[in-house]
């Protein structure tokens, strides 16, 4: 799979090194076993994005995400406040769903939200927590079903 201007991605199995049919696969459907991801593009700091405050100033590093499918509810570029010395707190809270699991969850979403509708799936999502609440949050932004699966012995 080749996306970008000069990014591309493979994904293959660990073991038969088939590729996968879609995003979507987890697994080899082949055989079963983990799939690999190799990169094939370099990390240039002059690609960031420097007038973009949000987790997509790294756009450009993310091949699988199409700029006009990005699902965002502003997360990112969150203060960082200096507590004393060289001890610095990232406020995270202030994420929208008040996790930084949300910087995740961006591109997650933004990267499968197109072919889990296509399949007419959904999103599934074990969670003890905080993955969860971001999880439905960027699901719900892009219309899609979510699960959330949570253990009932999580406090």
């Amino acid at each position: 799979m080749a996306i970008g201007v000069s990014m591309s991605y493979e994904i293959k199995c660990s073991v038969c090194t088939k590729p996968p049919h879609s995003l979507l696969n987890f697994k080899c459907p082949s055989c079963g076993k983990p799939l690999d991801v190799q990169w094939h593009f370099d990390f240039k700091t002059e690609k960031i994005l420097r007038r973009n405050y949000a987790v997509w100033r790294y756009a450009k590093f993310f091949p699988y995400v199409k700029k006009t499918e990005t699902i965002t509810l502003g997360e990112g570029w969150t203060p960082l406040i200096k507590l004393s010395g060289k001890v610095y707190f990232k406020l995270e809270s202030l994420n929208p769903t008040g996790s930084f699991k949300d910087r995740g969850s961006t591109v997650l979403i933004s990267a499968l939200h197109t072919q889990v509708k296509k399949a007419r799936g959904y999103i599934s999502e074990d969670s003890s927590g905080n993955a969860g609440a971001s999880i439905a949050a960027y699901a719900a932004r892009a219309a899609l079903r979510t699960k959330v699966y949570v253990s009932e012995n999580v406090s």
